[in-house]
């Protein structure tokens, strides 16, 4: 019972504060933090439109050579990729688009002014914990072969 009440504290949270048209990233980070040591699949789901929109402005900024990205937008980045935890990672067969956004994490290219790319703050995110808590071998292997396409570009490069 204290564990549904508890989700159910943290889906409202999370409902209200990615609710607003374009959140505050300042909100969001605060949020966050304060809810550092949850590790929900809920916390990750409703930080997906978030994480897309800080994506596509690195995206446009890398495109259109400028740096419209903050500070702030670039902690709540690291906030949101530091959600994909080993706990949350056993979630991800059942969350496909959760998935490949990690796997879109792993291949974004652009660094822009950033202090470390997503792909670089992706790849702290896995563990052995986190590789082994997938409990999917087909999600194992994709991950598994994401990695060496990232090793192959780099050392084309």
């Amino acid at each position: 019972a204290r564990s549904a009440i508890l989700e159910s504290i943290l889906d409202s949270l999370m409902t209200v504060t990615v609710s607003i048209e374009t959140p505050p990233s300042y909100i969001i980070c605060q949020l966050l933090s304060v809810l550092s040591g949850v590790d929900h699949e809920k916390k990750l789901t409703a930080l997906m439109s978030v994480l897309r929109r800080l994506l596509q402005q690195l995206k446009q900024d890398d495109d259109q050579m400028k740096n419209s990205v903050s500070q702030a937008d670039f902690h709540l980045l690291e906030l949101i990729i530091s959600c994909y935890t080993p706990q949350v990672s056993q979630w991800l067969p059942q969350q496909p688009e959760v998935f490949q956004m990690f796997l879109n994490l792993l291949t974004f290219s652009s660094l822009g002014t950033l202090s470390a790319s997503p792909s670089v703050l992706a790849l702290k995110q896995i563990s052995p914990e986190f590789f082994i808590s997938l409990k999917s071998s087909e999600l194992q292997q994709i991950l598994l072969q994401s990695l060496i396409d990232m090793l192959v570009a780099s050392r084309r490069s």
